[in-house]
């Protein structure tokens, strides 16, 4: 739900149609995360994807508010979409509404286009479909606005409740704060990325053999050039010491003397990593088994990043590792960094 009413704040989208929605997705049996992901994926392609917005435009439906020039309700672009859509053929019904809302989406269009609210009128049981069931919806939304207020204010009676409170306040205002930072870093990071796609591209058209060749030759250069390096480093260094030796009186056995403390830490610190390396190789207290879990970690990291970004979501054996309860924390911090450069991305 949390992730849905961000995306939906992302887009302009009221609490209460996102609520509308969730709900709605919910009587159709369909399970929270799915609900979230189909609302965040129709809200996301209609108010970013120019492709989708075509389809919507092609329909005679506005997708951004002529006046203002903000995103529509998602709740009234769909069930607009659907009116405007009911009389043409199948085949072309069908490509809209994929190119539209995509795959993921298409949960979200059926659930609010299929929309039924069941009520009392007149003494007697009622139910409402299409747009008379969502403008009933939006009525007893409305109406719950007044238990809201007084759910406040009940809330700012305890400490906790004023925390709760200061929290949700606290994180409204660090997002409004953000949006100027995040503008002014967009053409940096924009030019950043350009340049770093650049390289990659590059790099790729090189040839495999041409490639190793080259990484052969840097790696003997370097290792060429620290050789040189060093002998000139160590012959000039030797021939400094021995002026300076001479001028101040300095004998060798004073100078092993002073450093033999120093030497001997040395070798000790030498002989606790060699013990580490020791074992390491043979796993003792499992410390080479917390390396592998630590490395299969950070690979499924970088695995997940890239899902999220070509995808928008988990898929095959990314998305089981990332099922397991220990890895729910690295899932949370995955898809919150998604969000992060997805709402950086639309500014």
């Amino acid at each position: 739900m949390a992730k849905a009413a961000a995306t939906g704040a992302v887009f302009n989208q009221g609490l209460n149609d996102v609520l509308i929605t969730m709900g709605l997705l919910r009587n159709r049996n369909i399970d929270a995360s799915s609900a979230a992901t189909a609302f965040r994926e129709a809200t996301r392609r209609v108010g970013s994807d120019s492709r989708a917005q075509q389809a919507i435009l092609g329909a005679g439906v506005q997708v951004f508010d002529q006046t203002s020039g903000q995103m529509r309700s998602m709740v009234d672009i769909m069930n607009e979409f659907a009116s405007a859509t009911r009389d043409m053929s199948e085949q072309e019904r069908n490509r809209r509404v994929v190119q539209a809302f995509g795959a993921r989406g298409l949960l979200a269009f059926n659930a609010v286009m299929n929309a039924s609210f069941t009520t009392m009128r007149d003494g007697r049981e009622v139910t409402l479909r299409g747009a008379e069931a969502i403008e009933a919806l939006r009525s007893e939304m409305q109406g719950a606005e007044g238990t809201a207020g007084r759910f406040r204010e009940q809330l700012l009676d305890t400490f906790e409740g004023q925390k709760t409170l200061l929290k949700g306040t606290l994180q409204t205002f660090a997002v409004v704060l953000g949006e100027p930072f995040a503008q002014v870093f967009k053409p940096i990071v924009r030019l950043l990325v350009n340049v770093l796609n650049a390289i990659l591209r590059a790099f790729q058209a090189i040839p495999a053999p041409i490639k190793r060749i080259f990484a052969g030759l840097v790696t003997a250069v370097g290792g060429f050039l620290m050789l040189v390096g060093g002998v000139i480093a160590a012959k000039a260094a030797t021939a400094l010491l021995a002026i300076g030796f001479k001028a101040l009186g300095i004998t060798i056995g004073g100078i092993l003397a002073t450093l033999l403390p120093a030497i001997l830490i040395v070798a000790v610190l030498g002989a606790v990593v060699a013990g580490f390396v020791v074992a390491f190789r043979r796993n003792v207290g499992g410390i080479a088994d917390f390396a592998r879990r630590m490395w299969e970690r950070i690979t499924l990291f970088f695995r997940g990043l890239r899902q999220l970004f070509e995808q928008g979501g988990f898929s095959g054996a990314v998305r089981e590792e990332l099922n397991r309860a220990e890895n729910q924390g690295l899932k949370r911090f995955l898809i919150s960094l998604y969000q992060i450069v997805h709402r950086i991305k639309q500014i």
